[in-house]
């Protein structure tokens, strides 16, 4: 899934993500699906998988060609992995922070 937007943010990757996950909401709560396992599917597929979007968001977005991806991966997987792993860490950490936010709403 790419963002409906293309103006090639993070924060619209998240944004879209973050939809998605309202989206399927219900279903979590319900016990359709487990959070942690909904969380990664989504942002895998809200990664970009194209090499042209990929280095847009690269461009835009400074910080994904000096980063180092958390999970492990280093530059022999090539650059333009590396970048697809900084934004799926992204992606999954503006999933929790909006999780985090949803249930503190729903508490008050």
């Amino acid at each position: 899934m790419s963002s409906k937007r293309q103006t090639y943010k993070l924060e619209d990757l998240i944004e879209d993500a973050c939809d998605t996950l309202d989206f399927e909401w219900d279903d979590i709560q319900k016990g359709h699906y487990e959070l942690d396992d909904a969380i990664h599917e989504i942002a895998d597929g809200a990664v970009p998988i194209y090499f042209h979007d990929i280095g847009q968001y690269a461009s835009y977005n400074r910080n994904l060609m000096i980063d180092i991806p958390e999970t492990g991966v280093d530059a022999s997987v090539g650059a333009f992995k590396m970048i697809q792993t900084l934004i799926y860490e992204a992606i999954c950490e503006g999933l929790y922070e909006h999780i985090d936010r949803k249930e503190k709403d729903e508490k008050q």
